[in-house]
């Protein structure tokens, strides 16, 4: 249930309700939730596809393959 959600007498029991007496109004019984809901049924979620990995662009080719190569961007080939 949300805010949202409109109940009316349909969700209750006969049994949450009392009449006053002298009186042509049905109220509810102290304390009583609604608890008759027909809902639609919730469909499963489909998994996820499955997806090849993305090529590099061609702007991210370029890029490595004018980036020059030192130990001072490179700390892995110092010696």
């Amino acid at each position: 249930m949300t805010p949202r959600t409109v109940i009316c007498h349909e969700h209750f029991l006969e049994s949450d309700f009392k009449k006053a007496l002298g009186s042509k109004r049905w109220t509810l019984e102290p304390g009583v939730e609604p608890s008759v809901f027909n809902w639609s049924k919730v469909s499963e979620r489909k998994p996820p596809k499955n997806r090849l990995p993305l090529s590099p662009s061609k702007d991210q080719a370029n890029l490595m393959v004018d980036a020059p190569v030192s130990p001072d961007n490179h700390p892995e080939f110092v010696s």
